[in-house]
């Protein structure tokens, strides 16, 4: 056992918040130029975009720092962002937050986002379409305790039970999450980036960072990332009761979810 996992998680937790808060308190200038916000909901490919710039070796972007796991019971949430944006030492820094954690750290989403544009920082959103694709995928991840792959296939041979009305409940949620997003960006200046067309296939992958480069005014790179695709084109292949989920989604009204050629077929091939 190392030191690390010596040190209980409660103290971790402690010592991170205080870092990022003397960080904060002490640094007057950041050390880069630029910097943004990801704005994106769970299970829209935000890990993998942030793998891909993060390769970049002029860019440092962080997961969700606002996560009440990572940092719980925030006392002042504005000065931890200010602490962790100080300590970067990249040319580009960015974090990624969700419009449901900034609301468990108390802080107004519309409010928030207009600061970042007054204080010079950019905004790039996140979506993706298919609000079944994305419940299955947090399903099978809460199953398997595993929210990132870097193995290809790593599913196969393995099939999960998914409560099919929990399930639906999932998918209106990120329905509704997704017309508040629209809502609130509706003034704001962004960049939007849509899971399906820019990042669920790896031939979209440069074309897309590409497109973050030129909107933050960096120089653009080629970019790898160590991230692998995890549910197979054919969901009932990992989905055991694949029928009863189908059934539950079309008698909810969902059944344009299940439309998903997009993810069968990549621009390659079908080129």
């Amino acid at each position: 056992m190392n030191v690390r996992q010596r040190i209980p998680s409660v103290v971790r937790k402690q010592v991170r918040a205080a870092r990022g808060y003397a960080s904060g308190m002490i640094c007057k200038r950041p050390r880069h130029h630029r910097f943004f916000v990801l704005l994106s909901g769970g299970r829209r490919g935000s890990n993998l975009l942030i793998d891909l710039l993060n390769s970049h070796t002029d860019f440092s972007v962080d997961g969700e720092i606002l996560n009440p796991h990572a940092v719980p019971q925030m006392l002042a949430p504005r000065l931890y962002l200010r602490g962790c944006r100080m300590r970067s030492r990249c040319d580009c820094y960015g974090f990624k937050v969700s419009v449901r954690k900034l609301k468990l750290q108390r802080l107004e989403p519309a409010a928030f986002l207009r600061k970042v544009i007054r204080d010079g920082g950019c905004i790039v959103h996140l979506d993706r379409t298919n609000a079944l694709r994305s419940a299955i995928s947090r399903e099978i991840a809460h199953a398997r305790g595993r929210h990132v792959e870097t193995t290809e296939n790593p599913l196969q041979g393995q099939s999960f039970h998914i409560d099919s009305n929990q399930l639906v409940d999932s998918v209106c949620l990120r329905i509704s999450g997704r017309r508040a997003e629209t809502e609130l960006l509706k003034n704001v200046p962004h960049l939007s980036l849509n899971y399906e067309h820019d990042l669920l296939w790896a031939e979209s992958h440069q074309r897309t960072c590409d497109r973050v480069f030129r909107y933050l005014d960096c120089e653009i790179q080629s970019v790898s990332t160590t991230h692998a695709k995890r549910s197979p084109p054919d969901l009932s292949q990992v989905v055991s009761n694949y029928d009863e989920v189908v059934t539950a989604v079309r008698r909810a009204g969902l059944g344009q979810f299940l439309n998903d050629d997009e993810y069968r077929n990549s621009p390659a091939s079908a080129a």
